[in-house]
């Protein structure tokens, strides 16, 4: 199966921000039956996805777990900074800026660029890394 990654793109608009979109990312998971990793770039917004996944929406809850802390075979979302290929999930959030060195867990990324220049150049180089790898790539502007 050919690997599957979607680019959300921030606009410097958007009322979204990179956790938040996150946070609706594995919420649309989990409502779908999959399981999730969201690689953080920091333990601290490991943290923040953590807290945001339990007050983003007033009426609904995702069961999650951060690794670094536990390891929840139950919940359906986890949540690290640092890369864990114990275990395949249907779906790889990427938060972080850089391609992860050891193997994605998972057949479909889905790649959030927050609107920062710096941040969008390491997109564009995680972008052409998976066009070489032959992946199937589509972009969405928020």
């Amino acid at each position: 199966m050919a690997m599957q990654v979607s680019f959300y793109l921030l606009q410097e608009d958007s009322a979204l921000s990179a956790p938040m979109l996150a946070c609706r990312l594995a919420e649309k998971a989990y409502l779908n039956a999959q399981t999730a990793y969201i690689y953080c770039e920091t333990a601290a917004q490991a943290l923040e996805i953590d807290q945001l996944l339990w007050t983003f929406k007033e009426d609904s809850f995702i069961p999650h777990a951060l690794i670094q802390k536990e390891y929840s075979k139950t919940a359906s979302i986890h949540i690290s900074h640092q890369m864990n290929t114990e275990q395949q999930y249907d779906v790889f959030i990427n938060l972080h800026s850089e391609i992860p060195a050891s193997s994605i867990p998972a057949q479909r990324i889905l790649d959030i660029v927050p609107e920062n220049t710096k941040l969008k150049e390491k997109g564009r180089l995680r972008y052409a890394y998976y066009r070489e790898k032959k992946a199937t790539l589509d972009i969405h502007k928020l």
